[in-house]
């Protein structure tokens, strides 16, 4: 296949030796357009193969049969008209080519006839072990998402085909257009209206070259300054910073700016709606990932209708326009060489992106070495292995240097087959034009047209070529975004449900069960008790017996699995979230805070609390004493999550927060459990307070700390073992005893076993 296509190249550069040496001499146009035409068909198959595991081509033998008849048929008929007389020996070195083809396409027809019947012989029967080493391929896939996004995506491209795939997308849709805003849809309609100009532009420049060229060769000097002010004045037209460019890139600015909004709010919006499932089980990192690279739907969505489809028609306005300044062979030769540039050009960007993502998985390695290096320095140094981590970083950057080293020359390679590419169209459109021109049916200004015009249709080429190799890596990012946005929350609103009224706050469990589902390990069984206006109730136990997951439930972060939570009578399930979540107040047993300062943490429970309201319950958590004690007081940054605070004053922010909130159901879990005992009992006075006329759940380890609680109940593997006053508790010298012997130091402890 390479030697057929080699063939033709040497005819084409004998045309172009006999042109130059043999004066008065054209060759026909049909020739050169057959010889350009099978370069370039030869020369895709050859690249098609070019990272080919397998010895034999299927998809070809109906090429290589007809390519033999084809060629063959070719030789005979040269050889019929053969004339030596007036072509001497440039008809005998054509005819030799032409039986170096009639033997090359032979040989390939003859291979395809003998791999038919051996494949059709052949019975395949090992599948089953095809598909057990797909399976072990995918499972090693699995350690990096964006393989296990493109695999993904591969599948459901196989299921649905691209026209399903692309029409799950119309998720969007609302966020590329502007459907509620009036100045959205200016914008868009001047896109499109400079799209439109733009076509006319592209064809207006280079014609008017043309006719400047035509006037000055007629000596009008006049008529060609005229032209000439024209000619500068529509590429200052077209020009980014021209007119036109200007208005162009705000009205784009706007769209996309409303587009990254749009999509910004509806991936966060409905994030932080799904349920605890997802957060205890997402990685963050991957999560903002996708969502900022989710916003790459709008460069496809500008992709497509605003690099693409003009692309598209430019191609067939050149066609039409070379046609009416030369001939058909002319613009077909353009249209041919635009298709054969797009598709090799995709092929050779195919044949670029294995050796590119095994560059950037090297860069990457050889930035873990040295992260982990540095972050580990201190181990580094204990066990005296700088040397070791020198030699492993200095192995991780040679390693990216070859990677990049591969990458580049695949690259370079490729950009030098597009160049050639482009030239053969070149050199063969101006030849068939200067013939043209030659014979008086064209003009010299026509040439300078088609040359300008080769130059203006060559960028939109390769921004066709760009646009394939950038799309995958679009659909991929955009594929992350959808398949967070397919996910649905296990926890929602019900079709009918209604706002949680609460008079009496009175809480009752009634046979709740509970199992998560991706363990589907029973952590409640048939929980019974209830709570009224006023009480307090404590859960005791080992951890993991399932205390706060009662304490979850109430919050219904999850929904029950058998049983039912209900609030004066009303089904939580039956509530909707937003009003449930209004008449709870939570202090968690690892708060978390925002990078901002005191004052604004506490008051994100109530926004609108006054200074003063947020420094009162400060002091009720024995926190204000702490905050005045530093420079900025409550201006001070608590850093991320809080970290620029101790565990105990989180928790007293938290408390705080609870303080200044004042809601009705009250949840404590382990909230002064890093606290010192002079400040839990400040705290504690405080909760006193709180307690009356509201309903409090407490989860304690300590407990000294609930010691006041109106119903204590002892959780064990899911069931109350135990419930009751501490006093009741004490006597009945159970699990609860037990517990408080040893937290008391009255029961001898097991002896520890020494290493």
């Amino acid at each position: 296949m390479f030697l057929l296509a080699l063939s033709y190249t040497m005819e084409a550069i004998l045309f172009l030796y006999r042109s130059a040496t043999q004066k008065g001499w054209w060759p026909s146009q049909h020739s050169l357009f057959h010889v350009m035409i099978l370069v370039l068909t030869w020369g895709a198959m050859d690249l098609d193969l070019l990272d080919a595991c397998e010895p034999s081509w299927p998809q070809y033998h109906r090429t290589w049969i007809l390519s033999s008849l084809f060629e063959t048929t070719l030789c005979v008929l040269e050889a019929l008209t053969l004339s030596p007389l007036q072509g001497g020996r440039y008809d005998i070195i054509l005819l030799v080519l032409q039986i170096f083809r009639v033997i090359c396409s032979t040989v390939l027809g003859l291979q395809a006839r003998v791999q038919t019947r051996r494949e059709a012989i052949t019975v395949q029967d090992d599948g089953e072990s095809q598909w057990l080493l797909a399976n072990e391929t995918n499972e090693q896939a699995e350690e990096n998402s964006d393989v296990v996004t493109r695999e993904r995506q591969r599948r459901r491209l196989e299921e649905q085909g691209w026209f399903l795939y692309i029409k799950e997308f119309r998720i969007f849709l609302p966020c590329l257009w502007p459907s509620g805003s009036t100045k959205g849809k200016l914008c868009l309609a001047v896109l499109i209206l400079d799209l439109v100009i733009n076509r006319f532009l592209r064809v207006l420049a280079p014609r008017q070259l043309g006719v400047i060229t035509d006037n000055l060769i007629a000596r009008d000097f006049n008529r060609a300054c005229y032209e000439v002010g024209i000619w500068i004045l529509l590429p200052w037209f077209r020009n980014t910073a021209g007119p036109l460019g200007a208005i162009k890139s705000r009205a784009l600015m706007e769209v996309q700016n409303f587009s990254y909004q749009e999509v910004c709010r509806l991936a966060f919006k409905h994030v932080m709606a799904l349920s605890m499932d997802f957060h205890s089980n997402k990685d963050s990192a991957e999560i903002i990932k996708a969502v900022e690279q989710g916003n790459s739907i709008n460069d496809l969505a500008e992709l497509l209708l605003l690099k693409i489809s003009p692309v598209v028609v430019d191609l067939v306005v050149a066609v039409c326009y070379v046609t009416s300044l030369f001939d058909k062979y002319v613009a077909f030769t353009t249209f041919i060489v635009g298709i054969s540039y797009v598709c090799i050009t995709i092929k050779l960007t195919n044949w670029t992106q294995p050796r590119r993502r095994i560059y950037k998985e090297a860069s990457r390695t050889e930035s873990n070495v040295v992260n982990e290096s540095l972050r580990n320095w201190q181990t580094v140094l204990y066990f005296n292995q700088v040397e070791s981590e020198k030699d492993c970083y200095s192995r991780a950057v040679q390693n990216s240097l070859d990677a990049k080293l591969a990458y580049r020359t695949r690259m370079n390679s490729g950009n030098a087959v597009e160049t050639l590419i482009m030239f053969l169209g070149l050199l063969s459109a101006s030849l068939l034009a200067i013939r043209k021109i030659s014979s008086g049916e064209a003009s010299t200004g026509d040439f300078v047209t088609l040359g300008t015009f080769w130059a203006t249709m060559t960028y939109p080429l390769e921004m066709i070529a760009w646009s394939h190799s950038n799309m995958t890596s679009i659909f991929i990012d955009a594929e992350r975004l959808l398949q967070l946005l397919r996910t649905k929350p296990s926890v929602s609103d019900r079709p009918n449900s209604y706002e949680l009224d609460v008079s009496a706050g009175k809480v009752e469990f009634c046979n709740v069960e509970f199992s998560y589902s991706s363990t589907g390990k029973k952590i409640l069984n048939g929980i019974n008790f209830e709570a009224t206006r006023g009480q307090t109730v404590a859960f005791v136990g080992k951890t993991g017996a399932g205390k706060s997951t009662l304490l979850k439930l109430i919050c219904r972060f999850y929904d029950v699995t058998g049983g039912s939570i209900s609030i004066d009578g009303q089904d939580l399930r039956d509530v909707t979230l937003e009003s449930l979540r209004n008449v709870l107040g939570v202090v968690p047993q690892d708060p978390c805070l925002f990078n901002q300062t005191v004052l604004e943490n506490v008051r994100y429970a109530k926004p609108e609390a006054t200074d003063e309201e947020v420094i009162d319950a400060c002091k009720d958590a024995a926190l204000h004493e702490n905050i005045i004690s530093r420079p900025d007081g409550y201006n001070t940054k608590v850093g991320e999550r809080g970290v620029k605070l101790s565990g105990g004053e989180l928790q007293r922010v938290a408390i705080s927060r609870l303080l200044l909130r004042k809601s009705k159901i009250v949840i404590l879990d382990e909230a002064t459990s890093a606290m010192d005992s002079s400040t839990e009992a400040q705290v504690q006075k405080a909760f006193q307070m709180l307690r009356s006329g509201r309903t409090m759940f407490v989860v304690a380890h300590r407990l000294s700390t609930i010691m006041d609680a109106d119903l204590i109940l002892f959780i064990k593997d899911g069931d109350i073992v135990e419930r009751g006053t501490h006093q009741e508790l004490l006597g009945r010298k159970g699990e609860y005893f037990e517990l408080w012997e040893r937290q008391n130091g009255r029961k001898e402890q097991p002896a520890i076993k020494r290493l």
